[in-house]
């Protein structure tokens, strides 16, 4: 390999592996070195204009894919033979013929041919011949991440596009999702025609992706020869692509099915598909799901109906945080509720309401303990100048109950200090000044700080910022310094 083209592979791979995520370019470091060389060298080095880089993506996709059906093939030839010869001299001259076929160098040859008899069986070199495989398809995975980072970041994704359509980039990702591949393999393939999706215009989805396409992906989301993650992905695909009509009566269906084993996470991930509905259908295809047996699933629901405007998507917030049957799924919806107080006025004054219901010992401990730490939230979110005094009052009821538990009350007062420094200007000034310092610090350290104010306000404000760490404390120095000692 000349330094040039060394060179090249090496900074194409440090280019390629910002659209894999940081477990997958560790664990995949020699499959991303591989394409790279792979893209330089069918490139001829014109790697940087992006519609050669994506065509070259594409055919090394299909060949590492040629390469995992052919090794597969010759690993269950060679064991059928294996299996068929009569005796010991037949076994062995088959294993010969195997290595001597394989191309290896004439080195390693005469290792493996040495070791005929010890330790290289037909197990041996079936295992040999697995890990190549293994190896073609984790190039394969790169070849699908890196094609739907390229889709999914491209600014002005039209030529992008163009290539795709032009180098059967839909035809290659629908003939690796069939079935019969591996589902690793399908699931990547439909994910990196998800990307090509949705890099396109809402009204030209379904024509570019064409009916034969459109029919498969809707038989996969159906289950037709289909996992559970296939069905997931395929899903997800109808969703960017389906009319709103054909996509309701599939949800419709989807979320009406109780199926044993993987029924959960496919009604799941129907409602996660919810927000591609306009309101109206949205409302009546949701229905069905606060009666859903699964509290995975209306917790999607909550999940789902976080970002979406309108007074329906508050409605079914309310109404889960205040009425399901699990504690789990109305911890998630008070949380989704609260969120959107930085954005939607009605849903901060509701989110207040339900909080103030919330913070009460009728309640089950892990409600309690979801609203008391979304206080501070709420407060963040929806400004210092909106009413406050209910929630200060559901506190103090709270911290003044008997029946309240000893942590409860702990956190109803850390709420309370952290409300109060929040009122106040100055202290919420105060309070990121020490969270700042105490950002800094290490164990057993300690800073002096001059921070201008009666020492009453600073401990209100680092009591604060240290959120429930006893090994934080003062040391005055006078004329309104602090010394901030470390952990013990």
């Amino acid at each position: 390999m000349s330094w040039l083209l060394e060179r090249a592979a090496r900074r194409l791979a440090g280019e390629l592996a910002a659209y894999l995520s940081p477990l997958d370019s560790r664990l995949r470091q020699r499959a991303l070195n591989a394409v790279a060389l792979a893209v330089v060298q069918d490139t001829h080095h014109d790697h940087e204009r992006e519609e050669a880089l994506l065509a070259a993506l594409g055919r090394i996709a299909q060949r590492c894919l040629a390469e995992v059906e052919r090794v597969e093939a010759e690993s269950a030839a060679l064991l059928v033979g294996y299996q068929r010869a009569l005796d010991e001299r037949e076994r062995r001259e088959l294993l010969v013929r195997t290595l001597t076929a394989a191309g290896r160098p004439s080195v390693e040859l005469r290792k493996d041919l040495g070791a005929l008899g010890r330790w290289l069986d037909v197990e041996a070199l079936r295992e040999r011949w697995s890990t190549e495989a293994s190896d073609h398809v984790d190039e394969l995975l790169v070849c699908h991440a890196v094609l739907r980072g390229k889709l999914s970041s491209a600014v002005d994704p039209r030529a992008l596009l163009r290539t795709a359509r032009e180098t059967g980039l839909v035809e290659l990702a629908l003939a690796q999702a069939e079935s019969g591949q591996k589902p690793v393999i399908r699931a990547a393939a439909l994910r990196t025609l998800l990307a090509a999706v949705r890099a396109l215009e809402p009204e030209r989805r379904s024509h570019w992706l064409g009916i034969p396409a459109l029919r498969a992906v809707l038989g996969w989301a159906r289950g037709q020869r289909s996992s559970r993650w296939m069905r997931v992905a395929a899903l997800e695909v109808c969703a960017a692509c389906q009319p709103q009509p054909a996509l309701a009566s599939l949800l419709t269906e989807l979320l009406a099915s109780r199926l044993d084993d993987d029924g959960m996470l496919i009604r799941a991930a129907a409602v996660r598909c919810l927000s591609s509905l306009d309101e109206p259908l949205r409302a009546r295809v949701q229905r069905p799901v606060f009666g859903d047996p699964s509290e995975h699933v209306r917790q999607e629901l909550a999940r789902a109906c976080g970002p979406i405007h309108g007074a329906r998507a508050r409605r079914t917030l309310v109404r889960l945080a205040l009425r399901d049957g699990s504690p789990r799924v109305r911890g998630v919806a008070l949380r989704a509720l609260t969120e959107r107080a930085g954005w939607d006025a009605p849903s901060a004054s509701l989110a207040r309401l339900v909080l103030v219901r919330c913070l009460s010992t009728a309640e089950p401990p892990l409600v309690v303990r979801v609203a008391l730490s979304l206080v501070p939230t709420w407060v963040t979110l929806s400004g210092r100048d909106r009413e406050q005094a209910d929630l200060v009052s559901a506190l103090l009821r709270l911290l003044a109950d008997a029946k309240a538990k000893p942590d409860t009350a702990e956190r109803a007062a850390a709420a309370l200090r952290e409300l109060e420094v929040r009122r106040k200007p100055e202290l919420a000034q105060l309070a990121v000044r020490c969270r700042e310092a105490l950002g800094r610090l290490s164990e057993g350290q300690s800073v002096r700080l001059d921070l201008a104010a009666p020492e009453r306000e600073v401990v209100q404000a680092l009591r604060v910022a240290a959120r429930g760490d006893h090994a934080v404390g003062l040391s005055p120095l006078g004329r309104g310094r602090m010394s901030r000692p470390g952990c013990a």
